[in-house]
């Protein structure tokens, strides 16, 4: 089955205060997210793990050098300096942290973040397990954490609307950063019926996750504009994005697009 990226807006927004809420009203939430409704889960990581979790980040990102690999095999977790870079496919200002389910790490983010990849996948009608076992020899898609830091300064990501298949309904974003603490302007924003932005990062503190249609048109708007900062500050917008990815081996999905400049064009 191919994969597919068609534009669509976002019904409104729903909260969900603990994971019992969510697993018994299970299909009332799955039902909702299908008809184009954001869901968030609030406080579902907490704050001492989380900044733990951004200074090993940090530390790896400034004592080390970034490094791009194909997802081919067996590869290492590394991270990528996007500054407008002229190969990506949404133009971006945002330093990424890849993880992948067969390498360690002291975290154990896999297991850590279980229940976020469990609830994707029973939004997106897929087993609760699904791709928990995947590897890229073997299989077209697998699992995948990537964490977001957007610096001050302008951090930002364009509007854009992601792929959509059987790996994928449903987009997973856990906040390691709060709006008006780590970051003051700018920030996620999700594009409703009315052509207007809502600004989720308002109603997501660190720990909480958001999850939605990819295709709903969204992007983040410059962090910070105003205020001098770069990638060596530590402060501005992390999140974590409980992906599944296509493999190299797979010919047949299709990547997201950037509505500015697919209008442009």
């Amino acid at each position: 089955m191919h994969t597919q990226v068609e534009p669509k807006k976002c019904q409104g927004v729903l909260e969900i205060n603990t994971l019992k809420q969510f697993f018994a009203n299970r299909s009332f939430y799955t039902q909702k997210a299908q008809q184009g409704f954001a869901i968030v889960l609030k406080n579902h990581i907490d704050k001492q793990t989380i900044e733990k979790i951004k200074r090993y980040l940090f530390n790896v990102g400034t004592h080390s050098l970034p490094a791009y690999h194909p997802l081919t095999s067996r590869i290492p977790d590394h991270h990528l300096i996007l500054n407008h870079h002229p190969d990506s496919t949404i133009t971006s200002k945002v330093h990424k942290f890849y993880f992948y389910p067969w390498n360690q790490n002291m975290f154990d983010f896999f297991r850590l973040f279980e229940n976020i990849f469990t609830i994707k996948n029973i939004l997106s009608d897929l087993p609760e397990d699904a791709y928990f076992n995947a590897t890229a020899e073997r299989d077209d898609f697998v699992l995948r954490c990537v964490f977001h830091h957007y610096p001050p300064g302008g951090g930002f990501i364009a509007r854009h609307s992601d792929t959509v298949g059987i790996h994928q309904k449903v987009t997973a974003i856990l906040t390691l950063s709060s709006k008006g603490e780590e970051f003051h302007s700018g920030g996620l924003y999700v594009i409703d019926s009315d052509e207007e932005k809502i600004y989720v990062d308002d109603m997501l503190p660190a720990g909480s996750v958001l999850f939605f249609n990819p295709e709903i048109i969204h992007g983040v708007d410059p962090i910070d504009e105003d205020r001098t900062g770069d990638f060596m500050d530590i402060q501005g917008r992390w999140i974590m994005i409980a992906a599944t990815i296509k493999t190299a081996r797979n010919t047949e999905a299709v990547t997201a697009i950037e509505l500015e400049k697919n209008q442009n064009e």
